[in-house]
């Protein structure tokens, strides 16, 4: 069936229509910190040895956060990434660490949106066996108290 030229331009614009994103669709997040295969090392105020941790594959990037997680490995630290920004939190990221050999879980939660060159350090906040929501005052309010001091340094 051929279309005049006239009805050609109205149906392809209701066929490209179709296709592009609607209101209700989510455009997925910019992470602007993270990378698959960096290299960091985070470190806690307690005196817990720091771990050096690769940021693993993107898992998903979905409702305003990019999430990367790898593989469990057994013997060694294992972690998993996040940046998160959007409704009325500040843009964050975390480093999440199970520490070998007892999988002691421990994490690290900045407040950043922008790039971290090889050999910056942004400082974090922890809290050890506390309601996470002290970290919702934090990515709300920039808020510490009741946190714990973390570092989290780019080696590569």
């Amino acid at each position: 069936m051929k279309l005049p030229f006239a009805l050609l331009t109205p149906v392809m614009m209701i066929l490209l229509g179709a296709c592009a994103p609607t209101a209700s669709q989510e455009q997925a997040l910019v992470d602007p910190v993270f990378a698959p295969g960096q290299v960091w090392e985070v470190a806690w105020e307690d005196g817990l040895k720091p771990s050096t941790v690769t940021i693993p594959v993107l898992h998903s990037n979905e409702r305003g956060m990019v999430f990367y997680v790898g593989e469990e490995m057994q013997g060694i630290d294992n972690a998993s990434a996040s940046f998160s920004a959007g409704g009325d939190i500040k843009p964050h990221i975390s480093i999440n660490v199970s520490k070998a050999p007892y999988g002691q879980k421990r994490d690290c939660n900045g407040l950043i949106n922008a790039p971290v060159e090889v050999g910056q350090t942004v400082q974090g906040v922890y809290a050890f066996q506390t309601a996470r929501g002290v970290y919702g005052d934090y990515v709300r309010t920039g808020s510490k108290e009741g946190l714990s001091n973390c570092t989290m340094k780019r080696l590569k």
